[in-house]
């Protein structure tokens, strides 16, 4: 994931029109981003924002400063793991979902 990250990020900021920011599907995306960015010598915050998902403790390293939106793993897991229970007992179709808040935790990469 790391790799892939890497690479879509230096296609995208070596393209003819480069964006004002990225939004990564995940803090290890996210992270290759912003390395991929400094190897082509933008400086992160300044010249492209950056916003993964997870906030995996990585993040808050002072090298990365990622912002992120946390999600809540645990609530998660719990709600996965009920829907798996009822699942046995309840059609698909009569299932309920949820929506989980995320947190936007502001970093230096916004």
């Amino acid at each position: 994931m790391i790799n892939s990250g890497y690479t879509a990020a230096q296609a995208i900021l070596t393209n003819n029109v480069r964006p004002d920011a990225l939004l990564c599907c995940n803090d290890i995306m996210a992270l290759a981003a912003i390395d991929a960015a400094r190897d082509l010598g933008f400086l992160t915050s300044d010249d492209l924002s950056l916003i993964g998902f997870d906030d995996i403790p990585m993040v808050g390293w002072t090298s990365y400063r990622l912002t992120t939106i946390r999600q809540p793993i645990i609530r998660m897991i719990n709600e996965v793991v009920d829907l798996i229970e009822v699942g046995a007992k309840v059609p698909l179709h009569e299932m309920t979902t949820s929506i989980l808040p995320g947190k936007l935790m502001v970093r230096g990469s916004a």
